[in-house]
């Protein structure tokens, strides 16, 4: 998922964990269950151009935070309030 919104692909994903989490509003969240879903999904992004040019400019936007360092800052504060609270 990251690797094609960061190459300005619009994404279509499962709205199983942790996928949800990794895409936030940048992707269309389909269940992985229901096959009409994931049709209609697909209908969209191939006729809907201002969905994919919003979906391209949302993707681009969320990989930015997605980053090694925002992880490793994002672990640390956890393992810091855990220690708060031992």
């Amino acid at each position: 998922m990251h690797e094609a919104m960061a190459s300005g692909v619009p994404v279509g994903a499962s709205d199983a964990a942790p996928l949800p989490e990794v895409v936030g509003d940048a992707a269309w969240l389909v269940n992985p269950q229901d096959t009409d879903s994931i049709a209609s999904a697909l209908e969209q992004a191939l006729q809907d151009d201002a969905w994919c040019r919003n979906a391209v400019t949302s993707g681009l936007a969320r990989t930015r935070s997605l980053t090694w360092a925002n992880c490793v800052d994002q672990t640390v504060s956890v393992y810091r309030q855990l220690m708060r609270r031992h």
